[in-house]
């Protein structure tokens, strides 16, 4: 028998001061449907799952689970922490929490459809009732970060009083029924380190962006999330109040268009780019900093920064050679492979800002001899022709790239969606490298391989050249600590245990 081997699941960090309990005020955007949990701010508050994953490391915490173990690449162990306990439902009961009830759980997801449990998750093991062994049908490299998603959240048996919605044992307790202002109490049964240092969280709800504004403004808010890509204005803030600025889970990109057939289907393209140098020049002759200027974007390379552990730092790419504007290099590439003076039309959706970064990526290509033709279209037929990859080039901002694998995958053979690259690209190597990243179940052996396959593909010159992940923003007020933006998902859902508010009156 092949021994289990230890997999390092860190504990909650020690809180070795604790203020008064206050409570923090968070303010969003009504949603339309009625009932609770009403979308994933909810799940996380309410919810646990078996573990957490910090994307910055990416380091998978305790949740649920105090340890895990992976005897073999198909194979994981998770221990349940003993003494936990659901919510108490309408009844008023709190059941306890076990291998059982998470059992249950995730093969009730699975006959919801959710992916992981229906697709990832071949069988589920309960070995005692601490116990609960996953079985994959493969090695699959994205397991934690699914696991420590809103879509895994563990749910009991029961009932919050007066909704439909199944319990949770999250660190927030929510109201029995949702409404203008929804209340999340501290959950009692946490103890010790898992005590959360608030003793609630008041989700206030507005019906336009104006009104969280004007509330922050009035000190009603700790806590505004601002709208994608809008920065807050300074001058309305309170004294005291910080800015935090993370990079969206979006990327912003130049795809440059290599076969005249994809899918089986006859599309525009430029011969000229299936040359590694041509490609090459292109990306030395864009302004990085004009157009990351233009909205104070983030450096970006193929996986984006939103997903810190598996992205290249932004000084390694920097120090890339076509991270590096140099028009002299660029054009003794294109004269070397016959390309000066090139012609093509750059394909862009009449988005906000998108003009604005065509001009600049079109006045680099310019200064490199390149003659580029401006093709501004209404999004829906951009989509259209991007979609099918039938575009010479094209400027593109892709959003919900929620896992660090969208980025690998965009410059597979296959293509994000498994059938076709949008560029026609093609590099056996880098293919096989993401496939070994993406089958590696350790998140920290995962990102190591992800980099690597990274930098293989800017040493052979992308088709698909990444120029920055759009900003956003969080306003936090005075005297709110421990609420960490660029944890994502995990801030609200396992760090809102260190957040602190003052008392108010």
């Amino acid at each position: 028998m092949t021994p289990a081997r230890g997999f390092e699941v860190k504990a909650r960090p020690r809180i070795s001061k604790r203020p008064a309990p206050g409570t923090l005020r968070l303010g969003r955007l009504r949603n339309p449907g009625p009932g609770l949990p009403s979308d994933n701010e909810d799940l996380l508050l309410a919810y646990a799952r078996l573990v957490a994953v910090d994307p910055r490391g990416p380091t998978v915490f305790e949740d649920l689970a105090r340890a895990v173990e992976i005897p073999e690449p198909q194979t994981v162990r998770f221990t349940i922490r003993d003494s936990q306990r659901f919510h108490r439902d309408a009844s008023g009961i709190e059941q306890p929490l076990s291998a059982d009830s998470v059992r249950v759980d995730f093969q009730r997801h699975a006959s919801e459809g959710v992916p992981l449990f229906s697709e990832v998750i071949d069988r589920m093991d309960r070995a005692d009732s601490r116990t609960l062994v996953l079985h994959l049908k493969a090695p699959f490299g994205l397991l934690f970060e699914l696991l420590a998603a809103p879509s895994a959240s563990v749910r009991g048996e029961g009932m919050y009083a007066g909704t439909t919605e199944r319990v949770g044992s999250g660190t927030w307790v929510p109201p029995g029924r949702a409404t203008g202002t929804t209340k999340y109490m501290a959950n009692p049964t946490m103890t010790g380190d898992q005590k959360p240092l608030l003793a609630s969280i008041d989700v206030v709800g507005a019906n336009v962006a104006s009104e969280l504004d004007a509330a922050f403004a009035r000190g009603e808010l700790d806590v505004r999330v601002h709208t994608a890509g809008v920065a807050p204005v300074s001058e309305h803030a309170a004294k005291g109040t910080t800015t935090q600025k993370r990079p969206a889970r979006r990327m912003r990109g130049l795809g440059l268009s290599m076969l005249a057939q994809k899918n089986g289907v006859a599309v525009r393209n430029v011969p000229a780019f299936q040359d590694a140098r041509v490609r090459r020049a292109v990306a030395m002759s864009l302004n990085r900093e004009a157009l990351l200027a233009l909205d104070g974007s983030f450096t970006s390379g193929p996986v984006g920064p939103a997903h810190a552990g598996d992205a290249i730092s932004e000084g390694d790419l920097n120090g890339h050679p076509i991270y590096r504007r140099d028009a002299t290099e660029a054009r003794k590439l294109l004269a070397a492979a016959g390309a000066e003076n090139l012609a093509f039309r750059l394909l862009l959706p009449d988005l906000p800002l998108m003009l604005q970064l065509a001009q600049v990526v079109a006045e680099g290509l310019q200064g490199i001899s390149l003659q580029p033709r401006l093709q501004n279209v209404p999004y829906d037929g951009w989509q259209k022709s991007f979609l099918a990859g039938d575009f010479e080039t094209t400027l593109f901002d892709l959003g919900a790239l929620d896992t660090p694998d969208a980025g690998l995958r965009l410059h597979t053979t296959e293509g994000i969606g498994g059938k076709f690259s949008l560029w026609g690209y093609s590099n056996p190597m880098y293919d096989v490298a993401v496939r070994a990243a993406l089958s590696s179940v350790d998140p920290m052996e995962r990102a190591r391989k992800s980099r690597e396959a990274q930098r293989l593909l800017l040493d052979d010159g992308p088709a698909m050249l990444p120029i920055g992940a759009p900003p956003e923003y969080v306003s936090v007020g005075p005297g709110i600590t421990g609420y960490e933006f660029n944890a994502y998902d995990m801030n609200t859902g396992y760090l809102s245990t260190g957040w602190s508010a003052p008392q108010r009156a």
